[in-house]
């Protein structure tokens, strides 16, 4: 189809919803999965014309208008006709007599709290567009959309969409934008059909043999962890000049390798030397649209991809870069398996306060920029402020006109120091100079002084890990452990623990559910949690948060915090 529905339609949300949608409930809505960009503008603003363009972009894109719900135990993405508005802020006369770093102070202010402010995934639409008035001819733009509706490309796909229609609307024209090929929810449809034909199974027969004895990569912090995590996160900027970039380009070449994969060699052999270990898995991230139709689509389509690559002392760089070019290619070549389908084939308990599977990242930012021109303002892009950390370390490269890249260091301050930080950066650079210097030399052939010693963190003792969830792990239930198989399961008790135990057997499709088993090692996943969620509230009249959910991990804990909550007797019994 082309264009845009003009009812509202209500259909099944991709994984890639449904994985944020789990991970926003998790964090309780604290704003760590919004995409946001705020602009200066200077000039005379004409603000019809950018409420009209907004609202344009809204009915082209039915993803500015979609909201969520679940419906009989599965997420189901609604698509509304309430369209966005822009709102306006006046701050003309409380700056009018403020100097200039008072005034910026205030303004800094509020665009944070535009920026971080929470959505209600219930309601749409998930976009916020707010115009700061600060003088006569003086506005600062401030965008926030959900994670769940959008991408960095979608970003650039409504940035780029609005500029093209405010210039028209205010020159007095109609625009000439083409309907978009597709909307996002056909792409989910079609997306659900090919995981439930049996398309991806061949992704799937390689994912599992990645994640096969997989310990956790996890790096020692720097001070005792806390037992809930706070928002905090703050980043280290450094420069990769040209003239080493091209080198790095050149020797990539040699060996197949893009510079993204020559990049990610010397990050391999930096973990590599900062913990001692030889399986150095980490996190990456796919675009999700190879396809030509999807390039215009605002909606999620990126995918979170793990790269397993092993690194030995006696390795040559070469030998390291050779290897890491081979996980690349063949990660990205089954990238379309999706993320939380990949962390359901891991199994294991889950904990609240990590991401599965990998909390150290590394990728590459492709595609346009995302700039915004309004006819003749001039505008320019503010700085963006610290997200909340969804890793403990988050290394973002992109390229620069001059042919540099910049990398920032993201990081949990709740993990980290700056100081460890700016020095593993630093000797990331020293690493990437020595790969194209000596590229046959030995991967601990040479010195690496102010290398902080990461080694020996959580996870990182080679043994396998068992996750716990946030309690004290010399007071958790054996529950925290996967089940014998050989052993009876604990049957449940009381009509709270029994009606759960048939809604968990009906989700997992399975009959042997004991009373102190752990929903996540059994095979439940982030979707099938949401689903339980809903069941528990349709069911025994109780909402509970996510978090609950893994902080009471077994039936009986779940069910008692059911019966704590005050669950209807008549409904229990029923």
């Amino acid at each position: 189809m082309t264009g845009a529905r003009s009812a509202a339609t209500v259909s099944a949300a991709s994984f890639a919803q449904a994985r944020i949608m789990f991970l926003d409930e998790l964090a309780a809505g604290a704003g760590g999965y919004h995409i946001s960009r705020s602009f200066d503008l200077a000039g005379d603003l004409d603000l019809a014309a950018l409420d009209r363009a907004v609202r344009e972009c809204a009915r082209r894109h039915e993803s500015l208008r979609t909201c969520f719900a679940v419906v009989d135990g599965e997420l189901k993405q609604v698509v509304t006709a309430r369209p966005p508005a822009v709102r306006m802020v006046d701050l003309c006369d409380v700056l009018a007599d403020a100097d200039p770093a008072a005034a910026e102070q205030v303004i800094d202010g509020l665009v944070r709290r535009e920026a971080a402010t929470p959505f209600n995934l219930k309601r749409a639409p998930l976009l916020r567009v707010s115009v700061i008035r600060t003088a006569a001819r003086q506005h600062v733009l401030t965008i926030t959309l959900h994670h769940i509706i959008a991408d960095a490309r979608s970003l650039a796909v409504f940035l780029g969409e609005v500029g093209e229609l405010y210039r028209a609307y205010h020159g007095g024209v109609e625009p000439g934008l083409a309907p978009p090929p597709l909307q996002y929810a056909d792409y989910a449809a079609w997306q659900r059909r090919r995981f439930d034909g049996g398309e991806l199974d061949r992704h799937a027969e390689y994912w599992q043999g990645q994640v096969a004895g997989l310990v956790e990569l996890r790096l020692r912090p720097d001070r005792p962890l806390p037992r809930r995590r706070s928002a905090r996160a703050e980043g280290h900027r450094v420069t990769v000049e040209p003239q080493l970039v091209d080198r790095l380009r050149r020797l990539g070449r040699e060996e197949n390798a893009s510079l993204y994969m020559t990049l990610l060699a010397g990050f391999n052999i930096l973990l590599h030397r900062a913990t001692g270990r030889d399986d150095i898995a980490v996190g990456s991230t796919a675009s999700g649209r190879d396809r030509p139709e999807l390039s215009g689509v605002i909606g999620i389509f990126i995918n979170m991809l793990l790269l397993r690559t092993p690194v030995r002392a006696d390795d040559s760089l070469r030998a390291v870069l050779r290897r890491a070019a081979t996980v690349c290619q063949d990660g990205f070549d089954h990238q379309e398996f999706p993320f939380e389908r990949l962390v359901a084939l891991r199994g294991g308990a889950r904990d609240p306060e990590r991401h599965p599977l990998f909390q150290t990242v590394f990728q590459m930012l492709g595609g346009p920029e995302s700039t915004l021109e309004l006819s003749d303002l001039r505008t320019r892009v503010r700085p963006l402020d610290r997200q909340t950390p969804v890793f403990d370390l988050l290394c973002t490269a992109a390229a620069e006109s001059d042919g540099s890249l910049t990398v920032e260091w993201g990081y949990s301050t709740d993990v980290f120091q700056p100081d460890t930080v700016a020095r593993l950066a630093d000797c990331w650079l020293l690493v990437l100079r020595r790969l194209v210097a000596d590229p046959d030399g030995l991967v601990d052939g040479f010195p690496l002084p102010t290398l902080p010693d990461l080694a020996d963190g959580p996870g990182a003792d080679g043994e396998a890990e068992t996750v716990q969830t946030g309690t004290d792990p010399t007071t958790a239930p054996d529950s925290a452990t996967a089940p014998d198989p050989a052993a009876a399961p604990d049957p449940a008790v009381g009509p709270t623990e029994q009606k759960l135990a048939q809604l968990w057997g009906e989700l997992l499709q399975r009959e042997d559910i004991g009373r102190r088993d752990n929903f996540f090692i059994l095979g439940g996943h982030s979707l099938l949690a949401l689903a339980v969620l809903s069941r528990i509230d349709e069911d025994f009249g109780v909402k509970l948060p996510l978090h609950r959910f893994f902080e009471h991990r077994t039936l009986a804990d779940l069910a008692a915090d059911i019966d704590a909550a005050g669950a209807p007797r008549s409904r229990v019994g029923a």
